[in-house]
């Protein structure tokens, strides 16, 4: 008898670790906000992802003597260029939403291929750019 209850005592107890152990740690949805984060949460900025490329990127544009390429007089216009740049992205990318956002345009990507077309140039340009005026 005593043995019967001692393998009970065995099997509550390992039943009771395994829930513990193969309980979920996500956390619960418990309003609005959180559920909807439950499907943007891919999407975030990762800031840690973010660092660790920038340090990378730094270390790559050392490693080439990068800094002492680029002369002092020209860095400002290469940073100006860089704003600029952007600026010119958000403001593109600011009509694209008007334009698909305007019930009245029917047909909302031909409509846009010249902005999108436009959008790859300035972002392929400033792929190129950004190394430099960092």
């Amino acid at each position: 008898m005593l043995r019967c209850i001692e393998r009970i005592s065995e099997w509550a107890l390992t039943f009771l670790i395994l829930a513990i152990l193969l309980a979920s740690d996500s956390p619960r949805a418990g309003n609005t906000i959180d559920r909807a984060r439950a499907f943007t949460r891919p999407f975030e900025f990762n800031y840690d992802t973010w660092t660790a490329d920038a340090a990378w990127l730094k270390l790559q544009q050392g490693a080439l003597g990068l800094p002492d390429y680029v002369r002092r007089e020209n860095q400002a216009v290469v940073v100006m260029e860089s704003v600029r740049l952007t600026e010119t992205i958000l403001r593109a990318e600011s009509q694209l939403q008007i334009l698909f956002s305007d019930p009245n345009v029917t047909d909302k990507e031909k409509a846009s291929a010249h902005l999108r077309a436009e959008l790859d140039r300035l972002n392929a340009r400033q792929n190129q750019v950004a190394p430099l005026a960092e």
